[in-house]
């Protein structure tokens, strides 16, 4: 009798460290597209696609631990807000920067410029503007956390039950 306690106890775990496996891989799918949704539009329109090819690149399964993440700085600033440092404006391939004429001038312009009226500076100031969060990796992850539990409960409860038809088992999650 005394050898048949670690025996179950050996099979649960051997149940549960399998069904784990198996439902990281799902859960790291709908964290990653819940991520890229936000990049597409929802939160951040996507521009040249490097920001989605870097979280897909940097994430990953290790071990026990779902890895979603991005490296690229700008990616970091829009999930936690930055400062942009003000900066002089120069023109590149010109002697002056040329807006208004056929082109719409500025919103600050328009008390100063007429209809097709052109103004030319040799520079100006660009002020520092303070840009607020807007997380996609964190609501993704805060998003998805209620349905993949859901999922983990699940995963485990098909195994039990195609692995041991007969025991009656009940499994529930709560994430705390």
């Amino acid at each position: 009798m005394a050898n048949k306690a670690p025996n179950t106890v050996q099979i649960i775990q051997k149940i549960l460290d399998s069904a784990i496996r198996d439902w990281q891989k799902t859960a790291y799918l709908t964290i990653l597209n819940e991520v890229m949704l936000n990049l597409t539009g929802r939160v951040l329109k996507r521009d040249s696609g490097a920001l989605i090819a870097n979280v897909g690149a940097v994430s990953r399964i290790v071990g026990n631990v779902i890895e979603i993440g991005v490296d690229l700085p700008y990616g970091k600033g829009w999930e936690k807000g930055f400062t942009r440092k003000a900066f002089f404006l120069r023109p590149k391939s010109k002697k002056a920067l040329a807006w208004g004429g056929s082109v719409p001038a500025p919103p600050r312009a328009f008390k100063t410029l007429k209809k097709n009226q052109q103004f030319f500076s040799k520079g100006h100031m660009i002020p520092a503007k303070q840009f607020k969060a807007r997380p996609f990796l964190s609501t993704a992850i805060d998003g998805t956390s209620e349905e993949i539990s859901m999922q983990l409960s699940n995963e485990i409860q098909q195994r039990f039950t195609r692995e041991i038809p007969d025991w009656n088992l009940k499994v529930s999650l709560r994430i705390v």
